[in-house]
């Protein structure tokens, strides 16, 4: 069996201290210094703000103002007490994200060194240093960026469970493996597939070497395990829901896997054809290393190795699906320190005797062992491709808004400008950046937090408390969060006051409006039934008619209750008619419950509404109640219900 380890008379050999001890500082004072550039430029956004908030009283209950409900306390227990120390301003909270992940760069690099040579260990430590889902998630005060840290320590914890059976083990490498197990499932979810990887590879080599008694304590070790995660376990459910669209399996999945690898921002994700294109240069360049290393019998630390970096991505990707939750990066950033040491691995061994036969081509083997080598090429041409894909990466990130963080800075500069006559909407119950801000610049408008996926009445009844006395309004609308896709904001606040203007930043939008005390107990509600028949469905209208004059600057507010199983998206077409007959408005609304649901997804006795604003301006004499469905826009697909004269 050829090993991975240089030959000794080599320059890179691993008994090089020297050469490893200078080089290795000189990458971690450059995985610092890439990290530390522009750490505090972009705004705190809401998933950080989660965090800050949660390490404020990581004790407390979970929920708003309390901690992340989905995610275990001991990231932030810690981040908990560096703000004791530094203060909890947006870059200082930042730094404790650097400095995990500067360590994490230093150990993947000294297990790759023990492992495999000195070589390896600086070729893998320098791709860590640059890479660039690792670099994002070091600037971000999220978990993320531990859990590779945990990764690499499973990594080479559990080398010495796949040794032969006559190889002890001691106690110390039981308790320690066990121990970090614990506080990785005590940081993240992510700590999941981990531990199913950690699982599926022990659990094979044991298997394979048919040590059975070693066998039987490791699932003695993992039950006990198991037992001492269940008060977490217990606490969670699924967080995907019906708007959530988990990935479908596909040939471009497999790409966006990869190119998460290389970038950990969701939009950047397979948009940029230089960015794919050197991303797969990165690709053919690992998969070929892979197989030349293979072509050799190697080590268990090797299957380990290729095992993390194949699996882990695999069993998050199971995860995503089965929770019924949206792709993104973030979730595959633990698969990335294996697969960059493998990468550092492979480019380290000479090529010519990875790729030729051994027997047919003696000479070329005997000259590497006199000291000749081409490995400088492959290296070379790793490392180019790597830097090219991280400038790339960062060169788009800091040309268009859309690749930064949600701009709620921008947001909350505005609304500290406010006076205390304002209020400002938050239609998804708790901005936890604002929150953040608002403690920050001392906000002097009132907040006005309506729950997320509220039914009419919630929405009606806390917006016309919030605004009493109020002269302006301000809604805020988060793109990531759909907190109401049927109107009924816009169309509220239109009935009570006029909108006067909007600030659009990254992310994030603001709407004024003024608010005209007057019109605040004029909002109306009527209840219809909802049944689908085949191809057609039928609504009753309101026993009580209104005046058209009487909807005039008013959110007609329609609520759908399903009698039936629906199997179609349908929609409203409310039209308004002057006095001659002419259609002076247009309004077409989908029928969706609280939940943002549409109607194909509904059961029997869902609940739903539509949001309708008749215009100020105009003077209908007549409107007109249109249902049909998404699909259908020819008149046989719509039925008219009625109209209200």
């Amino acid at each position: 069996m050829i090993s991975l380890r240089p030959p000794s008379s080599h320059l890179w050999a691993g008994g090089s201290t020297r050469l490893w001890i200078g080089g290795v500082i000189l990458i971690l004072l450059a995985a610092f210094s890439f990290r530390l550039w522009n750490l505090g430029t972009q705004s705190l956004w809401h998933d950080e703000a989660w965090s800050v908030f949660s390490a404020y009283q990581p004790t407390a209950p979970m929920g708003i103002r309390g901690s992340d409900p989905n995610a275990p306390p001991l990231f932030y227990s810690s981040l908990h007490v560096w703000l004791k120390l530094v203060g909890d301003e947006v870059w200082t909270m930042r730094f404790w994200s650097l400095l995990i992940g500067v360590i994490g760069v230093a150990l993947g690099g000294a297990i790759t060194r023990r492992w495999f040579g000195t070589q390896a260990g600086l070729i893998a430590a320098f791709l860590l240093a640059f890479n660039p889902i690792l670099w994002v998630f070091s600037q971000e005060i999220r978990a993320y960026i531990v859990m590779p840290l945990w990764a690499l320590f499973l990594l080479n914890l559990s080398e010495p469970f796949t040794q032969p059976r006559a190889v002890r083990i001691a106690l110390r490498s039981w308790a320690w493996l066990l121990a970090v197990e614990l506080i990785a499932l005590y940081t993240h979810n992510l700590s999941v597939p981990l531990v199913a990887w950690l699982n599926v590879s022990v659990g094979a080599a044991l298997l394979l070497r048919r040590a059975w008694r070693r066998a039987l304590w490791w699932g003695i070790g993992q039950t006990v395990l198991l037992i001492g995660y269940l008060p977490w376990l217990l606490t969670q459910s699924q967080t995907g829901t019906a708007l959530n669209t988990p990935p479908a399996l596909n040939l471009s999945l497999i790409g966006a896997i990869w190119e998460s690898f290389f970038t950990g921002i969701k939009a950047m994700v397979q948009a940029d054809p230089i960015l794919s294109l050197l991303a797969t240069i990165f690709g053919l360049i690992t998969l070929t290393v892979t197989i030349n290393v293979l072509r050799q019998r190697q080590s268990p630390r090797l299957w380990l190795v290729i095992s993390q970096a194949v699996l882990l991505p695999l069993f998050q990707l199971a995860i995503i699906r089965a929770a019924h939750i949206d792709f993104h990066p973030r979730y595959f950033i633990l698969g990335v320190p294996a697969l960059l040491i493998l990468v550092g691995v492979g480019t380290s061994v000479p090529i010519n005797t990875l790729i030729v036969n051994k027997r047919s081509l003696h000479p070329i083997i005997k000259r590497e062992r006199s000291g000749y080598s081409q490995f400088p090429v492959l290296t070379l041409a790793t490392v180019v491709i790597a830097l090219a894909i991280t400038l790339r990466m960062v060169t788009l990130l800091y040309s268009s808004p859309i690749y930064q963080h949600d701009d709620f800075r921008s947001i909350a500069r505005r609304y500290a400008s406010l006076p205390p006559e304002s209020a400002l909407i938050i239609p998804y119950g708790w901005e936890p950046s604002l929150d953040y801000y608002r403690q920050k610049l001392n906000f002097k408008a009132s907040l006005v937090e309506v729950p997320v996926y509220s039914p009419p009445e919630v929405i009606i009844t806390t917006l016309l408390q919030g605004l009493k006395g109020k002269t302006q309004a301000e809604l805020l609308t988060w793109f990531q969060l759909p907190a109401d896709v049927r109107g009924a904001y816009p169309c509220l606040l239109g009935t009570v006051g006029a909108k006067v203007g909007e600030l659009t930043v990254s992310g994030v939008r603001t709407e004024s409006y003024q608010i005209d005390p007057v019109r605040l107990g004029s909002i109306r509600l009527e209840a219809l039934l909802f049944e689908e028949s085949g191809s057609s469905a039928e609504s009753t209208l309101p026993e009580v008619r209104h005046q058209a004059q009487a909807w005039i600057g008013n959110c007609l507010i329609l609520v759908w209750q399903a009698s039936t199983m629906p199997t179609a998206d349908w929609r409203i077409s409310l039209r308004a008619y002057g006095e001659a007959g002419a259609e002076v408005q247009l309004n077409d609304s989908d029928i969706l419950s609280d939940q943002q649901i549409p109607t194909s997804q509904w059961t029997k006795g869902t609940q739903g509404a539509t949001f309708s604003l008749i215009p100020k301006q105009e003077t209908p004499a007549m409107l007109r109640l249109i249902l049909y469905r998404r699909t259908d826009f020819s008149e046989g697909g719509r039925l008219e219900l009625g109209a209200i004269p």
